[in-house]
C-alpha cells in the first residue's frame, strides 16, 4: 500500500482472482454493486464499534444513532492502483473526540478479524457486545460471497496496525461467527393458566392474563398430571440462545413444577 502522511488513516485494499484484464473488467462491471456493499459494511462494521467504544456499553443491538454515524464516517483521501484500493480519512471535525477513541475502535475491529476460535469470540463480544460481532460477520459474509479477500492497514499517528484476510481466513472467521452462540439460563415463577400438558410428548403450554402464550417441554422430574386448564403457580426456566450471526433470540421453556392454585386463594 503507498504511504501517506496523514495523521489518522485507513488503506483498505480488497482482491478477486484476477485470470486476465479481460476478466478483471468483466469481473468489475459485474460486481460493482458487490464491492459498494462490501465498503458500506465495513464502515456500518466500525461505527458499531465506535458507539460500543465511546458509550462505553457493550452493543447488543446494531441500532445506530445519527450522531454516532457521523462522528464514525469516513471521507474518501485517494484510491490507488494494485487493487482495488481505497484511502478512507476521517475528517478533521471528528478528530477533535480524541484520537485514541477511534484508534480503539479500529484495534478492536481488526482484532475480531483475526479470532481463531468460539471461545476468543466470545472474549470480544463481552468487552464490546454481540452487535459488533455480527457486523463483522455481515462484512466477511459479504466479501466471501463476492469472491474479494481484503487487506486493511490502520496508520494513527506512528503507529500503523493491519490485516491481510483472504479467503481461507474470511471462510474461517464466518464459521467460526456463524456457529458461535451464547446461552443464558433463568427461573421464573409466575401465576396463570396451565391450557395444555401432554406427559407423552412431554410438552406443556402456558399463559399469563394477556401475554403470549409459553410452550416447551415438561423437566425429567416433571412426573404429576394436571387437570387442564387449572390456574396454577408455575416455575419454569428459559433457556435464551443467541446466535451471534444474527439479530434472532431463540428462547426454550422448560416446566419445572406446577401447583394448582384454589378458586378463592
Amino acid at each position: 500500500m503507498p504511504k501517506s502522511f496523514c495523521k489518522s488513516l485507513l488503506q483498505l485494499a480488497m482482491w478477486m482472482p484476477i485470470r486476465s484484464r479481460a476478466f478483471a473488467s468483466s469481473w468489475l462491471a459485474r460486481r460493482k454493486l458487490s464491492l459498494t456493499i462490501a465498503l458500506d459494511s465495513f464502515q456500518g462494521a466500525f461505527s458499531v464499534f465506535f458507539d460500543s467504544v465511546i458509550t462505553g456499553t457493550p452493543k447488543q443491538r446494531g441500532r445506530l444513532t445519527a450522531k454516532a454515524l457521523s462522528e464514525s464516517a469516513f471521507s474518501f483521501a485517494y484510491a490507488f492502483t494494485g487493487s482495488l484500493g481505497f484511502a478512507l480519512t476521517l475528517p478533521k471535525e471528528n478528530l477533535l473526540l480524541g484520537e485514541p477513541v477511534y484508534e480503539q475502535a479500529m484495534s478492536a475491529l481488526l482484532e475480531t478479524t483475526r479470532v481463531k476460535d468460539g471461545s476468543e469470540l466470545r472474549e470480544q463480544a463481552k468487552k464490546l457486545g454481540v452487535a459488533t460481532v455480527r457486523a463483522v460477520y455481515r462484512w466477511a459474509e459479504t466479501l466471501a460471497n463476492s469472491g474479494l479477500g481484503a487487506e486493511l492497514e490502520w496508520t494513527t499517528g506512528k503507529r500503523t496496525e493491519a490485516v491481510v484476510l483472504q479467503r481461507p481466513e474470511l471462510e474461517n472467521l464466518r464459521n467460526v461467527i456463524g456457529l458461535t452462540s451464547d446461552t443464558t439460563a433463568t427461573i421464573e415463577h409466575l401465576s396463570g393458566t396451565l391450557f395444555a400438558i401432554d406427559t407423552k410428548r412431554r410438552t406443556f403450554g402456558f399463559v399469563t392474563g394477556d401475554a403470549i402464550p409459553l410452550r416447551g417441554s415438561l423437566s425429567d422430574n416433571m412426573q404429576q398430571t394436571v387437570e387442564v386448564p387449572s390456574q396454577v403457580s408455575a416455575t419454569i426456566e428459559a433457556s435464551r440462545t443467541v446466535r451471534y450471526s444474527t439479530e434472532e433470540e431463540d428462547i426454550r421453556y422448560v416446566l419445572l413444577t406446577v401447583e394448582r392454585v384454589k378458586p378463592n386463594a
